[in-house]
């Protein structure tokens, strides 16, 4: 293990970094500068009202029908984000578009 301040020991020497991240296959939405970051932000809140699952999609929310939308994920998106339409991800569970 290394730190980036550590000393070079050659005045000819170079550092290369690689710098990756893991997730599930099944996490699109995880990531650095998407869903995960901005999602608790204001700015972002203010943002999804009246945006579509697509136009969502492009910022790491999953799609309607994903394997991560339950009723309690879809209420939660719904209590977090007010002026989202949420009728899609209740949809796609099979149930109507009103919350209940």
């Amino acid at each position: 293990m290394w730190h980036r301040g550590t000393d070079f020991t050659r005045s000819d020497a170079f550092r290369f970094v690689l710098v990756v991240g893991f997730r599930p296959a099944q996490a699109d939405w995880f990531g650095y500068d998407a869903f995960p970051r901005l999602g608790n932000s204001d700015t972002f809140r203010s943002f999804a009202a009246g945006k579509s699952p697509e136009e969502l999609a492009l910022f790491g929310v999953p799609r309607p029908g994903h394997a991560y939308w339950t009723g309690a994920t879809v209420d939660a998106m719904a209590a977090k984000y007010p002026g989202l339409d949420v009728s899609a991800w209740r949809t796609a569970l099979g149930g109507t578009a009103a919350s209940g």
